[in-house]
C-alpha cells in the first residue's frame, strides 16, 4: 500500500506546507544576500567575472586597458603625508613650517607680505608637482631634473605655484627639491643622511615601475587576493551542514509525493547532490591555479541547478498534496510572492544596486592635502550661552583620601610597608593596647 502527500491529515499538511514556504522565502533571501556580497558589477546577480574574481583573484586580460597604478613610493608618500611635521613619515613640514629654502622662496617670508592662504594654495601646487614629476618615465623624469625644467602634462598645471619656481609653463623642478629637501639632507645638512642631492639619491626612494601584467594561456591574470582559505571553510561549514539537514528534509517531502517513482528517486536528493558539487567547485577554483576560472563558471551552473531543485521540491510537493481547491490557494500565493518579490526587486533591490566603479580623472594627480581634518574655527558664544555658564557652580575638585583602618581587622590587612617597601612582617604588627600577632 503506498503513501502520498495526499493521505496525510490536514495538520500535518499544514506544517509541511509552511516549512517549503519558509524555506522558499529564505532561499530568496540568500539570493538577495549574494547580490549584495559578491555582485560588483552592478547587476542583480553575480557574473561570471564576478565569481571568477572572488575565487580566483583573476581577471581577463584586456591589452586596451591602462596598466594598473602603481603604489605610491616612498618619496611621494613623504611629500605628500597630511601633517606639518618633519619625521620619518613626512617631510610635508618643508613645504610650510619647516622651509628652509633661500629666502625669496621661504614660506616665513612670503607669509609677511601676502595672505597666508594664498601661500599656502602656492606650497600645495608645488606638492602636486613633484609628484607628476616623481610619476613620470625615468628618461623623462631624469632629463627634467638636469635641466631644471619640467613640463607638466597637459592640464595638470597647478594654477597657483611659487614665482620664484616657474620657468614659462615649465617648472624648476631641481630648484624646487634643492629648496624644499636638499637643504636638510645634504652634506653639512641637519639630516645628511638619506642625502637627496643627486639625481641618484632621490631614484632609492623611487622604485622602478612593476613590470606589465603577462596573462596565463588562459588569458587572465590576478588582480587581486582571492577568497580566504579560513573564510572559505568557514562557508563550507556552514553550507554542508544546514543546508544539508534542510534540503533533506525538502527531498523528503517530495520523495513522498504522488510523482513517478523515477522523478522522486532523482529529484529527492538532487538538491543536495548539487549543493555538495556546488561547495566542491569553490575548492577546486580556489587552489586549482590554471583551471580555477573554468572551476569558479562551474560555480554558477551548480548553484542554479540547485535553485531549480528546490523549486521543484516545493512547488512539485504542493501542486500534489491537496486538491483543486488547496492547488488554487497555492497559486494564489504564487502570485502574490511573485508579486511581492517583484515590487521589492524594483523598488528597493534595483536602487540599491551597487554601481560600476567609475576612475577618479584626478586620481593620477592627488591632493596633497586631501583626508586633511578641516581647521575648526572658534565658536563665538551668544550672550544667552555667557549667561549660563556664569550661573554654573564653580568645579571643586574632589581629593580621595585613602581609607584608614578602623579597627584592628582591618589593621591586619591593610598591613603596612617598612622603610624598604616590603609588607611589614605580620608577628611585628601591633594592635590597640600594645598587643602583636604572635
Amino acid at each position: 500500500m503506498s503513501y502520498t502527500l495526499r493521505d496525510l491529515p490536514l495538520p500535518v499538511k499544514v506544517v509541511a506546507t509552511v516549512f517549503l514556504l519558509a524555506v522558499g522565502a529564505g532561499y530568496s533571501s540568500a539570493v538577495l544576500q549574494l547580490h549584495i556580497q559578491d555582485s560588483k558589477s552592478g547587476k542583480p546577480m553575480p557574473t561570471p567575472e564576478d565569481v571568477v574574481l572572488k575565487f580566483t583573484g583573476k581577471k581577463k586580460f584586456d591589452p586596451n586597458a591602462p596598466p594598473p597604478e602603481s603604489p605610491a613610493s616612498r618619496l611621494e608618500a613623504l611629500i605628500v603625508a597630511q601633517t606639518e611635521e618633519i619625521n620619518g613619515s613626512t617631510m610635508a613640514g618643508a613645504f610650510t613650517a619647516h622651509d628652509r629654502g633661500p629666502k625669496h622662496l621661504k614660506f616665513s617670508e612670503h607669509v609677511k607680505a601676502r595672505p597666508e592662504a594664498e601661500v599656502r594654495a602656492e606650497r600645495k601646487g608645488e606638492q602636486r608637482v613633484l609628484v607628476q614629476w616623481i610619476r613620470t618615465p625615468d628618461a623623462e623624469r631624469k632629463a627634467a631634473y638636469e635641466a631644471d625644467k619640467f613640463v607638466p602634462p597637459a592640464g595638470k598645471t597647478p594654477k597657483a605655484l611659487t614665482a620664484g619656481l616657474k620657468d614659462g609653463d615649465a617648472v624648476k623642478i631641481k630648484t624646487l627639491i634643492d629648496s624644499r629637501c636638499v637643504t636638510c639632507h645634504s652634506k653639512g645638512g641637519e639630516k645628511e643622511e638619506p642625502a637627496l642631492d643627486s639625481y641618484a639619491g632621490l631614484m632609492k626612494f623611487v622604485p622602478p615601475p612593476p613590470p606589465p601584467p603577462q596573462p596565463d594561456k588562459y588569458g587572465y591574470i590576478k588582480v587581486e587576493e582571492p577568497i580566504s582559505i579560513s573564510k572559505l571553510t568557514q562557508s563550507t561549514h556552514a553550507h554542508l551542514l544546514s543546508f544539508a539537514v534542510l534540503f533533506s528534509l525538502t527531498g523528503l517531502i517530495f520523495a513522498l509525493s504522488s510523482w513517478p517513482a523515477w522523478m522522486r528517486v532523482i529529484g529527492g536528493p538532487w538538491v543536495v547532490v548539487m549543493v555538495f558539487a556546488d561547495v566542491s567547485m569553490w575548492w577546486l577554483a580556489r587552489l586549482c591555479d590554471e583551471y580555477g576560472p573554468f572551476f569558479a563558471m562551474a560555480v554558477i551552473l551548480t548553484g542554479f541547478l540547485a535553485a531549480v531543485g528546490l523549486f521543484v521540491h516545493i512547488a512539485g510537493s504542493l501542486f500534489t498534496m491537496y486538491g483543486l481547491k488547496g492547488r488554487v490557494v497555492i497559486g494564489l500565493l504564487f502570485v502574490v510572492g511573485a508579486v511581492a518579490g517583484g515590487a521589492f526587486v524594483t523598488k528597493l533591490l534595483v536602487p540599491a544596486l551597487p554601481k560600476p566603479k567609475v576612475e577618479d580623472k584626478q586620481a593620477a594627480d592627488p591632493e596633497p592635502d586631501a583626508g586633511k581634518p578641516e581647521i575648526k574655527k572658534p565658536e563665538v558664544k551668544k550672550p544667552e550661552d555667557k549667561k549660563m555658564e556664569d550661573k554654573k557652580e564653580p568645579f571643586v575638585p574632589v581629593v580621595v583620601t585613602p581609607k584608614k583602618p578602623i579597627n584592628e581587622i582591618d589593621r591586619l590587612l591593610t598591613r603596612p610597608l617598612d622603610p624598604a617597601g616590603k609588607p611589614v612582617p605580620l608577628t611585628e604588627l601591633k594592635f590597640a593596647g600594645g598587643k602583636t600577632a604572635a
